[in-house]
């Protein structure tokens, strides 16, 4: 590279005491800036001129050859390259995870969390960043699931976005000698066609979801999962969506739902938009019994708690004989009243938390979950859907594809799901009724256009141009 030659000159001042104090500089330049002009860099504090020489030629020029704006610039890079000599794919990916804290939302980076440590386990943690090849990264993107399925490319494609980036960052730094994925190309995945469930299969999942008994008493009940499957229906929310909705949005005697982010609770709806939704008159009866169904459960369990308390009272006293209490029924040999009555208070607190909190769908501690019920896997498991690529998500696009179905133009449909981009709502297209196909053979024919006329007058000009010939 042939460098610049640089100026010299003398900079003069004052000091606070009025003598007058000078010193040489070194400037050269580096490049243009957006304007034309040239981007200077300088170098001062030197008694003389020959000083400021030395200078240049000893630390200025093999920056400029190395291909660097400064020295600042090539010893830092030399540092980096340094310390990539130890630097590992754990140590590189858990930094890469921290940078994304600083502006990624919740929800992407729990996934690109779990893309880059699956990737760190995949290679080997304690792996040199450097020793990782195109042909690991390949392995890695084509290996099967966690459940020994196949890899989808959707999938393939997830992988290898999160991996592209942190190697590329790497590479940029000057971390590793070259970039392993530049010259992988992944297939991009279909999303014009999904998975979305008819009528018979919505009975059949909401039959199942009332018949999934929960695991826990203070665990979720099936009108519970019943009413969270059928708000997901009604309304086409998303899993967050669902989970952070509090009562305050639920209006009933406007025959609305309102979807808007929660900053109380450090959350925010997916293009930080509100929406309102009309809803079926069904899911108000829904959410009534719902809320019925909890303050019985509650009730319940404060006389639970009551029973096994009169119990312990009336159990020590000579000649008489306590009614055995409901709880220990389940049980051959029960186990000791103390755990019992502190097991109960803890399942009557946590139903205490969840009546008067005021979300819709609350965890055991009375606030937002964040997992769906565990009952729901079981229900897709019991309605005969496993394996035909149903999960929560697969509700919303059951909401779009019947609003489609049913005649429901695609900008209002793009509203009511939230789309910050009518491309996104387009994939449901496909899915408009046949009355909407047919409207185009509607089109009138053109006047003054008649076949007849038109295939004489064709075939003449072909006889004529044959005679010609």
């Amino acid at each position: 590279m042939k460098c610049p030659e640089p100026r010299y000159f003398r900079r003069k001042w004052k000091s606070k005491h009025g003598k007058k104090r000078f010193c040489w500089v070194v400037q050269w330049y580096t490049g243009y800036k957006g304007n034309g002009r040239r981007h200077a860099k300088q170098a001062g504090g030197f008694a003389s001129k020959e000083l400021a020489r030395i200078h240049f030629k000893k630390h200025v020029l093999p920056a400029l050859e190395a291909g660097y704006d400064s020295p600042k610039q090539y010893a830092r890079a030399n540092k980096s390259v340094k310390n990539a000599e130890n630097l590992t794919v754990g140590k590189w990916f858990e930094q890469c995870i921290e940078d994304y804290k600083t502006h990624v939302a919740k929800g992407t980076l729990s996934r690109r969390r779990f893309q880059l440590r699956s990737g760190a386990r995949f290679f080997g943690e304690k792996t040199l960043l450097a020793d990782v090849t195109e042909r690991d990264i390949r392995k890695y993107i084509d290996a099967p699931t966690l459940m020994g399925t196949i890899p989808r490319p959707d999938t393939k494609r997830g992988r290898f976005r999160h991996i592209e980036y942190a190697f590329k960052r790497a590479f940029e730094r000057k971390l590793i000698p070259e970039n392993p994925c530049q010259f992988i190309k992944v297939p991009r995945a279909n999303k014009g066609r999904f998975r979305f469930l008819t009528l018979e299969e919505c009975d059949k999942l909401l039959h199942a979801c009332l018949q999934i008994p929960p695991k826990s008493l203070s665990e979720g009940s099936p009108v519970q999962l019943y009413a969270l499957v059928c708000f997901a229906l009604y309304t086409g929310a998303r899993r967050g969506e669902i989970l952070h909705l509090e009562w305050t949005d639920i209006h009933e005697e406007l025959g609305r739902v309102s979807i808007q982010p929660k900053p109380h609770m450090d959350w925010n709806t997916k293009n930080g938009r509100r929406r309102t939704l009309g809803v079926n008159p069904h899911l108000f009866e829904v959410l009534r019994e719902y809320r019925n169904d909890l303050r019985a459960r509650f009730q319940k369990a404060k006389q639970r708690v009551e029973q096994l308390e009169n119990w312990k009272q009336v159990r020590g006293k000579e000649g008489v004989i306590p009614a055995r209490p409901d709880l220990l029924e389940r049980y051959e040999r029960a186990p000791s009243i103390d755990f019992l009555l502190s097991r109960a208070r803890g399942v009557m607190e946590s139903l205490k938390r969840q009546c008067t909190s005021n979300l819709v769908f609350p965890g055991p501690t009375g606030g937002p979950q964040e997992e769906l019920p565990r009952g729901y896997r079981n229900a897709i498991k019991k309605a005969g859907l496993d394996g035909t690529g149903v999960n929560f998500h697969t509700l919303r696009h059951t909401y779009a594809s019947h609003l489609v179905m049913h005649s429901v133009d695609l900008p209002t449909v793009k509203e009511l799901l939230g789309h910050a981009d009518i491309q996104t709502t387009m994939r449901y297209s496909h899915l408009a009724p046949s009355h909407v196909i047919q409207a185009g053979a509607k089109m009138p024919c053109l006047h003054g256009i008649k076949r007849a006329n038109y295939v004489q007058g064709h075939e003449a000009k072909v006889v004529g141009l044959r005679h010609d010939l």
